[in-house]
């Protein structure tokens, strides 16, 4: 055989095994065809469209035996189509409304409840519930924590002590306050001290007065003095003249002076028994004084009190507390100490103030009654663990932190917190110490957790109810 005959021979076997390939590939077509015509086709269930009877599940329409409703097409109901599109694992793209995040849709469009427009659901943030209601764990990628600005601080132990500021006056220290009157009348000749406001110190004379029962008791005195010798009756005489003078308040040195002159007086000066300002003058030259009248008030302004009103809410911590710090705007830079030494027992009712008493000590006498003080009362709450005050979220019944549990994971946590003092939240419980909660930030990470939760509880539930 030549080999122009080997390649015809061999072109005609190709051919026609090609011819016998193409019609097996139309026998079996033909047969799938008919296989797929003959299988039964298996029909969407019909389901109530009520949230109460989602359970209610027929193969043909009809009425659901619960409320009477027609039932529709599983997918047509929001605990049907909306639950299988939220949970589905595809990796599509979800949307949901931001004002209902618990209604999610396969597909974008407009939200049957306020028709706002349905946004995509960032698929980036792993969510789980957590132990708080309305809110889920949420994990944050680096970029987006960035992105908003989250700050972290540990949970720590450390001395705290709480300030309450008010604002207070001076005031005379009301036990170191002094009255001069006389025991006896008289009529007063020289004035030593004539206007308010002048110092005196203790043992300094303040006027001489001129009375007959202080010239007899002096008179008196010295027939005793000169009888003493003799006998029992003479000594007992003298030692009650001597008593009658020192009862009228004349110093012991004016009656050692008489003993010494031998002679009356006939003025006899009344000397200051304190030292201080005078406040009050109630005498002049020349003018007839009865006993007990006042004559003059003292105040001793070594020590001042310093009057300042807290809130209601304040007086626990006031009554706990000792040391105060005291600011005047005539003294700038400087800081008084004080010692808080009592709490009124009285409100007063149109301010809902208690008032606190600080002694502060004024030995130069720079501050003056009336002037008008910032007041700092401390009171030292000890060992705390605290964190930064803004960690805190206030909803008005709980009071909320979020841990970060590393990983970009953020844990919501209710917390029970105590007194607030420098810029930092006493934790009684719900954290331990060392750990990590966000200080910066919080409240667009709330936002995201309650959105996660809303889903979540969204997906379990069904979606939202008609």
């Amino acid at each position: 055989m030549t080999a122009r005959s080997k390649f015809i021979a061999f072109a005609a076997l190709f051919l026609g095994g090609a011819a016998l390939l193409v019609a097996l590939d139309d026998r079996v077509r033909e047969t799938l065809r008919a296989l797929v015509a003959a299988a039964p086709v298996q029909a969407e269930p019909y389901a109530c469209p009520m949230e109460e009877d989602a359970e209610i599940r027929s193969d043909a329409p009809g009425r659901c035996p619960k409320c009477g409703m027609n039932l529709v097409p599983l997918s047509e109901t929001e605990h049907g189509a909306h639950r299988e599109a939220a949970a589905s694992g595809d990796g599509a793209t979800r949307y949901h409304c931001p004002m209902h995040p618990s209604y999610v849709s396969d597909r974008p469009g407009d939200c049957p409840i306020c028709n706002m427009s349905l946004v995509p659901i960032d698929e980036g943030h792993d969510a789980e519930l957590s132990s708080v209601e309305g809110r889920a764990s949420v994990t944050i990628r680096p970029d987006r924590r960035q992105l908003i600005g989250v700050t972290t601080a540990k949970a720590e132990r450390r001395s705290i002590a709480k300030t309450i500021r008010a604002v207070g006056r001076v005031d005379y220290d009301e036990t170191r306050l002094a009255a001069v009157s006389l025991k006896f009348g008289g009529w007063i000749e020289d004035l030593f001290v004539s206007a308010t406001g002048q110092p005196v110190r203790r043992g300094d004379p303040l006027f001489t007065v001129y009375s007959p029962e202080v010239l007899e008791a002096q008179q008196s005195y010295l027939v005793a003095r000169a009888a003493a010798g003799t006998g029992s009756f003479g000594e007992e005489s003298l030692r009650s003249a001597r008593e009658r003078l020192l009862l009228f308040d004349l110093d012991p040195g004016e009656v050692r002076a008489l003993e010494e002159r031998g002679t009356v007086e006939r003025v006899v000066p009344i000397r200051s028994k304190t030292s201080g300002v005078v406040t009050r003058r109630g005498i002049v030259r020349g003018a007839y004084v009865a006993p007990g009248a006042d004559l003059y008030e003292i105040a001793d302004l070594s020590t001042v009190w310093i009057l300042a009103d807290v809130y209601e809410h304040e007086i626990a911590d006031a009554a706990e507390a000792r040391e105060a710090r005291i600011g005047f705007s005539n003294l700038p830079g400087e800081a008084f100490p004080g010692r808080v030494a009592y709490v009124y027992p009285y409100l007063n009712e149109p301010t809902r103030t208690v008032r606190v008493r600080i002694e502060v000590e004024n030995p130069d006498g720079r501050l003056k009654p009336g002037m008008w003080a910032t007041v700092a009362i401390e009171r030292e709450l000890g060992q705390k663990l605290v964190v930064d005050e803004a960690a805190i979220l206030d909803t008005g019944e709980r009071r909320i932190v979020f841990v970060d549990l590393g990983e970009g994971r953020f844990e919501p946590r209710e917390v029970a917190v105590g007194a607030r003092a420098e810029g930092f939240a006493v934790v009684e419980s719900g954290l331990e110490e060392g750990e990590t909660v966000v200080t910066s930030g919080n409240f667009l990470i709330d936002s995201e957790s309650r959105l996660k939760a809303a889903l979540l509880e969204g997906v379990k539930g069904g979606g939202h109810r008609h």
